[in-house]
């Protein structure tokens, strides 16, 4: 994925424009009080983060070069699928919240969320995961697609 040129702040409520964001200034990062850690593993550095840093002046360069090759994580347990949905769904609400966005843009991104990304959330909850767990239950890869 080429990286966007130019976006506002606002664009980060469609998606994060910035990706791959491997190197800031220290002393930005300092000043916007770093990554927020209480963020529960849901998008903390790879989309609060850098939507905090443009909300207070950063300014980005995109960079054409491959600096990032995409890994196949499907062969492992990946924080985008073994975090259970509702966490998630509260973790995104938390970061869109933060950032003040209004409830019915936060529902509508959720609901589109779960249309696509989201299906490959490999436990609804907590309890499913904790049981599937301690009972040792196979779950389905549902994340296993093909590529096209």
């Amino acid at each position: 994925y080429y990286s966007v040129d130019d976006f506002d702040v606002d664009d980060f409520i469609k998606s994060s424009p910035v990706k791959h964001l491997l190197c800031w200034r220290k002393s930005k990062a300092i000043e916007v009080g770093g990554v927020d850690e209480s963020l529960n593993s849901v998008g903390p550095d790879d989309y609060d983060f850098p939507w905090t840093m443009a909300e207070n002046g950063a300014r980005f360069k995109a960079i054409r070069e491959c600096l990032y090759i995409y890994r196949d994580h499907r062969e492992c347990e990946r924080l985008t699928t073994d975090i259970p949905l509702s966490v998630h769904k509260n973790e995104i609400k938390r970061i869109f919240r933060k950032h003040g966005v209004d409830n019915k843009t936060i529902m509508k991104k959720l609901d589109n969320a779960e249309r696509t990304y989201l299906r490959q959330c490999t436990y609804k909850n907590m309890l499913e995961k904790i049981i599937v767990k301690v009972f040792n239950l196979r779950k389905p890869n549902i994340y296993r697609e093909q590529y096209k």
